[in-house]
């Protein structure tokens, strides 16, 4: 076989299987596909190492802090008192990220608008397919939106995390919707896609899914018709008008729940269940995590209420007359894999301390000036799409982390890869200087 054949052959192996794991990685319960497509992953990046075919990383402020948030990570699970089990996490989390990229970096040099378009299909297809076995769940169990009250329920809940995961997923459905060029039929599966999405997080009362949804759909919309007045003014005041008279006329509970966001009160200590123990988990996690203020325990959230039990905070906790203590020690009682940190920034500070939660702000806000940047050039609708929908994702990962989140998530390689595709494409768009230049 020719050997330059056989090089495309593996990169385009690499690429598919990268492809793979982010389809699976949205799919619920695809972990058996997740695992293979990594394994994969890493054979491929393996074979291409030795074939020397794996492209040179530019230094940049995003690889450069990228690496960052991959080193502080290692460095914090081997010294972790927990190494085991934040290893493991960080192989899990930080492993297929790293594969994914280094491969569909590679394959850069090539296709941008492949990789770019595959990438984002990949993504879209697998969001579709958990939003069909989201509503074929709720068909089936009359829509009833109760992780927390049946915990022990054998039907698996496709249902239950549909709603808090759709703020992440659905700017990567709506870029293209606006702005790739698609046949009518397809436009239409995907607006309905959109619009199914949109309508079982309002049915959910999912308040931060809610508040996110809603922005990502208002944005798209006011950057997509910014230049027809008319139609942008008619349709804004079509819902200001349609909310005001329907807000006291709703009986729906959940919809109900969404007029609580405007009230002074539901931000108030005790007023409200679920923002209380909010504030109580906060409260919790920061001082656990003041233990190892630099470099956290390592990878994984699942182990904190061990440290916590570990460190002597339950027992303090329990000994406290203060109310929030009382809120903070029930919840961290539900024991190891129950108790979240509920907002990324306090979980980076858990698991990998102050090095980390700096490095990965830096990579995210990297990640948002580059994107962002791609506004002052001309861009062709498959670019356009990709980069408002990358926008819209980081506007929600950044602002939705407070309530949420994940390290490293799959979604975040999209728009990672597309800013390495841009800066590849200036850097090859610039005129290479004549040799008196370079002699200058």
């Amino acid at each position: 076989m020719n050997i330059k054949l056989l090089d495309k052959r593996l990169l385009l192996l690499g690429c598919i299987s990268t492809w793979g794991f982010i389809f699976f990685s949205v799919v619920p319960y695809a972990i058996a596909g997740k695992h293979i497509s990594t394994g994969l992953m890493l054979a491929v990046l393996l074979a291409l190492l030795l074939r020397k075919q794996v492209q040179k990383v530019p230094l940049s402020w995003l690889t450069v802090s990228g690496i960052s948030v991959i080193g502080v990570a290692l460095l914090s699970a081997i010294s972790s008192p927990y190494a085991a089990d934040s290893l493991n996490q960080f192989r899990k989390d930080a492993l297929p990220f790293l594969l994914g990229f280094l491969l569909l970096n590679s394959a850069l040099v090539s296709d941008r608008k492949r990789i770019i378009l595959y990438s984002m299909l990949s993504l879209m297809f697998g969001y579709a397919v958990k939003e069909i076995l989201a509503i074929w769940a709720g068909s089936v169990n009359g829509f009833r939106f109760s992780i927390y009250e049946e915990m022990d329920t054998p039907f698996p809940k496709y249902l239950e995390f549909f709603s808090s995961d759709t703020p992440y997923y659905l700017p990567f459905l709506l870029g293209p919707l606006c702005f790739w060029q698609m046949r009518n039929w397809q436009r239409f599966i995907l607006f309905l896609v959109v619009i199914l999405a949109v309508l079982v997080v309002v049915f959910s009362g999912v308040r931060t899914a809610f508040i996110f949804v809603m922005a990502s759909v208002l944005s798209v919309f006011l950057y997509r018709f910014r230049n027809n007045k008319k139609t942008l003014f008619s349709v804004l005041a079509l819902f200001v008008i349609c909310g005001y008279l329907l807000k006291d006329r709703v009986t729906n509970p959940s919809i109900a729940r969404y007029t609580t966001i405007t009230s002074t009160q539901t931000y108030q200590f005790g007023k409200d269940g679920s923002v209380s123990e909010r504030y109580a988990i906060i409260k919790g996690v920061w001082e656990v995590s003041k233990d190892r203020l630099l470099l956290g325990y390592g990878p994984g959230w699942k182990k904190l209420p061990t440290v916590a039990k570990a460190n002597g905070h339950m027992e303090r906790w329990r000994q406290s007359d203060q109310p929030i203590d009382k809120v903070t020690l029930n919840y961290f009682s539900y024991g190891e894999g129950r108790v979240n940190p509920h907002n990324l920034y306090m979980e980076l500070l858990f698991e990998n301390g102050l090095l980390g939660l700096f490095a990965y702000i830096s990579f995210m806000l990297a990640t948002a000036v580059g994107v962002l940047k791609m506004f002052f050039r001309d861009l062709e609708p498959l670019q356009k799409g990709a980069a408002v929908a990358s926008t819209l994702y980081l506007m929600v990962y950044f602002g939705n982390s407070i309530a949420s989140g994940v390290w490293l998530p799959v979604t975040m390689l999209l728009p990672v890869v597309l800013v390495m595709s841009y800066q590849g494409k200036l850097q090859n768009s610039r005129p290479t200087p004549s040799v008196s230049q370079r002699n200058a």
